[in-house]
């Protein structure tokens, strides 16, 4: 069974592709020690089964972060409900 993550910050890019635009993710595990992955790291985590990811969006709560694919065929992270952009990811405030 996954270890869940909330995910509290991202790190972006000025990309336009969609797979491009987040650079890393991170926060605080309830025990209080900060966490970061990059993007790929974040992937072959949920690929694994290692991890499953999510953020708090007001007004709906935990969203579960979910692999997406690129037109291109890249794969990416973006919450559930979103189009193509991971618009909630990229919402998120910077890394503090």
């Amino acid at each position: 069974m996954p270890i869940s993550l909330q995910i509290q910050w991202s790190s972006k890019s000025d990309a336009q592709d969609a797979h491009q635009r987040i650079v890393k993710i991170g926060g605080v595990r309830c025990d209080g020690a900060r966490w970061q992955r990059t993007q790929g790291q974040a992937i072959k985590d949920i690929q694994r089964d290692i991890y499953a990811y999510w953020v708090h969006l007001p007004g709906r709560g935990k969203v579960e972060v979910l692999l997406a694919e690129s037109r291109s065929g890249n794969q990416y992270i973006k919450t559930a409900g979103d189009g193509e952009d991971p618009t909630n990811l990229l919402a998120l405030p910077e890394r503090p």
